[in-house]
């Protein structure tokens, strides 16, 4: 299972001062972990409000949560990366930084007109795909997830990794009204799930301190 995956990685202090690695305080991530959790809640929570004939004060709601989900993914990959850090190569590093650039224009996003941008790219069936803040947040975390991967195949933090940015990838990629090629509604909603669920399995992990990237 992967929670027994997860509970192999190295997760207690002493370890990591023998192996020479850094270590993370529980201070320093314990944000991430409830950042991850509370993301992928409100994330189903946006997703189940947002439509096109939603009531003024839902639309209200939408609007704060595009904000503060992708700023509270932003805090949970943060969180990850205080105990990544160091061990994942110059690939992983670059994982993340492709996520921490996508939460943060998500957040920018909602503040930020780019009504302009938003056009243009609309025109474009494939270019969300590429260019979203969710996709390029799915494509760091899956680059992250096949680094840890390579570097151990029973990792389960890489398997995660790797499944919420797939699963974040079909989600986007099977929502036509935002861009996605084709529109498959069941698909869209058991994908979106997935997604969040993820994030919350990677908060648990977080707080059980399993959620360290091996280095073997």
């Amino acid at each position: 299972m992967l929670t027994k995956g997860l509970l192999r990685l190295p997760s207690t202090r002493r370890a990591a001062r023998e192996r020479g690695k850094p270590v993370s305080s529980p201070t320093h991530v314990r944000w991430g972990e409830t950042a991850a959790i509370l993301g992928g809640v409100l994330f189903a929570t946006w997703g189940y409000i947002h439509r096109d004939d939603a009531p003024s004060y839902l639309i209200a709601i939408a609007s704060t949560l595009a904000f503060t989900v992708p700023l509270l993914l932003l805090a949970a990959l943060a969180g990850l990366y205080v105990r990544c850090r160091g061990r994942v190569g110059w690939l992983g590093g670059t994982g993340f930084a492709f996520g921490f650039v996508g939460s943060a224009w998500g957040s920018m996003d909602s503040v930020v007109d780019m009504s302009s941008w938003h056009l243009y790219v609309s025109s474009k069936d494939w270019l969300p795909l590429l260019l979203g803040w969710l996709p390029l947040l799915c494509l760091g975390l899956m680059i992250v997830g096949i680094t840890i991967l390579g570097r151990n195949a029973t990792d389960g933090l890489g398997a995660l990794l790797f499944a919420i940015g797939g699963s974040g990838w079909a989600y986007c990629f099977t929502e036509k009204a935002s861009g996605g090629l084709i529109e498959v509604r069941w698909a869209h909603v058991v994908f979106g799930v997935l997604f969040c669920l993820g994030w919350v399995v990677l908060g648990y992990a977080l707080w059980r301190g399993k959620g360290n990237c091996s280095n073997s």
